[in-house]
Order: C-alpha cells, then structure tokens, then sequence
C-alpha cells in the first residue's frame, strides 16, 4: 500500500499564514500615512499654499491628524504581529505544559490587540478619506479667488471704461488690504492717477477714484 506523507505546519507558520492579510494593511496603511503626512509637509511648508478658509483648513487638520495617526498606530499593529508570533512560538516549545494557560491568555491577548490596531487604522482612514474628499469637494465648487495679474487686468479694463476713455500708462501702486487689492494706474493723456479697489473673494470691483 502507499505511503501516506502527511505535512505538518508549525504553529508560527500557521500563524504567519492567517495573519497575513493584516500585516499587509499594516504595510500599506503605513505606506500611506507616510505619504499623507509628506504632502501635508511640502503644503505646511509654504504660506502660500495653506487655504485662508476655516473649512479648508479644519479639513486639512483632520486630514493631517489622521495620516499621523495611521502612522503610529500601523506601526503598534505590526509590533503586536510580531508579539503574537513570539507568544505562538513560546506556546509551541511548551512541552511540557507548565505554562499553557498564561502563554494561551498572553495569545489571545496579542491577537486581540491585532485586531483592535487593524480596527482603529481602518477608521482613522475613513476619517481622512472624508476629510481629503470634503477638501477636494470644496475647492472643486468653490469660486475661484482673483489673483494679482487678473487684478490689474481687470483695473485696466475698468478705467478704460472711465468718462473720457482714459488710457492705462503705467503701474503706480499695487497692494493688497485684507480682501482687497487696491491698484493705481496713471493714465494718459493727462497722467491722471486712478485707483481701483478690488475684492478678490467676490472678484468685484468695489470702488475707483482719481
């Protein structure tokens, strides 16, 4: 009759086998924290690009918050993997059963604590997700702020529309007053000054003088 060969794993293996799935989500999520916080870094990094609005902000704190988040608690998950394998393999060389219920309850403790580090991460995802996707959503639909070039051109195009046609020469004064840019431009022919108060949010033109 055949022989039979019958393969026997080790509990390490096994362990290895079934906790896969979850080492790997620890893996990726920390790769993704890791990323987050990165872009997080290089927009933090310049004053220029962090959004004047309260709600672009809010979003951009929860966001960063999260991803810092994912970070330490992927990397706790992976260290509680690596407790488990330990505490199997210290079930395992148990021969002679001395230890078995408090290495049993130092297992089940360690595989918990897989699982409620794989729990938190995935929430702390949906919850940065939520906040990248409220972010994206808002700048999507939101009206575009003026920028300074678009300002002046639109300056010009204003006092050229001026009683008498007055014809924009040159950039006398340029600044920015809260919301506002105010623009001065001397004109031809009688190098009249102008000066044009431009509301950015609203991309309207509030008042001109001269």
């Amino acid at each position: 009759m055949p022989t039979e060969h019958l393969v026997h794993f080790s509990p390490v293996k096994e362990v290895v086998e079934e906790e896969s799935g979850r080492f790997e989500f620890f893996k990726q999520m920390l790769a993704i924290g890791l990323g987050g916080i990165a872009g997080l870094a290089a927009i933090f990094t310049d004053a220029d690009r962090i959004p004047e609005e309260f709600c672009l902000k809010a979003s951009l704190a929860v966001f960063a918050v999260s991803a810092i988040f994912i970070v330490v608690f992927s990397g706790m998950g992976i260290s509680a993997y690596a407790n488990h394998l330990r505490d199997i393999k210290n079930l395992a060389d148990n021969a002679d059963n001395t230890r078995t219920a408090g290495l049993e309850a130092n297992a089940a403790g360690s595989e918990g604590s897989i699982l409620l580090h794989a729990r938190i991460v995935f929430v702390l995802s949906l919850l940065g997700a939520a906040a990248l996707i409220l972010f994206a959503g808002i700048k999507l639909f939101e009206t575009p702020k003026l920028g300074a070039d678009a300002a002046m051109r639109l300056a010009r195009k204003i006092i050229t529309e001026q009683p008498g046609s007055p014809s924009p020469q040159s950039l006398d004064h340029f600044q920015t007053n809260g919301t506002d840019y105010i623009v001065t431009y001397v004109t031809e022919p009688n190098q009249v000054k102008y000066t044009v108060r431009i509301n950015r949010d609203k991309n309207g033109v509030e008042e001109i003088t001269h």
